[in-house]
Order: C-alpha cells, then sequence, then structure tokens
C-alpha cells in the first residue's frame, strides 16, 4: 500500500487499528512492520527461488574486482540460510 506520508489518509481504507508504515498486502494478507514483511516475502517459495537463482546466476559471472584487498571468494558468498538467519 503506498501511503502519503503527510496525511496518511489511505491507512483509513484499511481494516484493524494498525496505522503505522510499512503495510504490505501479500496474497490478500495485510503485514504490519518491515520484519514481518521480510519474513512473509522469504517464506514465499517463488522468492526463495528467484534470490537463489539470482545469486547463482551473478557469481557464475565473470565480475571485474574492485582494487581493494578484499576479494569475491566462494567463502565470501552469503547463501540462503544465512540470510534468513535470525541470528545479528
Amino acid at each position: 500500500v503506498e501511503v502519503n506520508p503527510l496525511t496518511k489518509a489511505e491507512l483509513k481504507e484499511l481494516p484493524g487499528d494498525y496505522r503505522k508504515v510499512p503495510i504490505a498486502k501479500i496474497n490478500n494478507e495485510q503485514i504490519n512492520g518491515s520484519d514481518e514483511i521480510m519474513q512473509t516475502l522469504l517464506q514465499n517459495k517463488f522468492v526463495t527461488h528467484k534470490l537463489t537463482e539470482r545469486w547463482s546466476s551473478s557469481n557464475n559471472k565473470t565480475n571485474i574486482q574492485p582494487t581493494t584487498t578484499t576479494s569475491n571468494t566462494a567463502d565470501d558468498r552469503m547463501t540462503m540460510t544465512q540470510f534468513t538467519s535470525t541470528d545479528e
């Protein structure tokens, strides 16, 4: 739901008492808050498949390495398990 930051008039049309942003509608369900939105998206098989596919294809391409001391080795790549982990 896109909300005007000044009037927030769009929030009045939504069911419930939650009147903060961000709010998303995913599969006809209202999801409140960025953490809950991300968790809901990451539980979706289509989204996780697309993320995994995108990471795999970008890791297979030949990239010009920046001129720094760090390198993008296989050990540096984030996995879906690491991405969805709740550990900080």
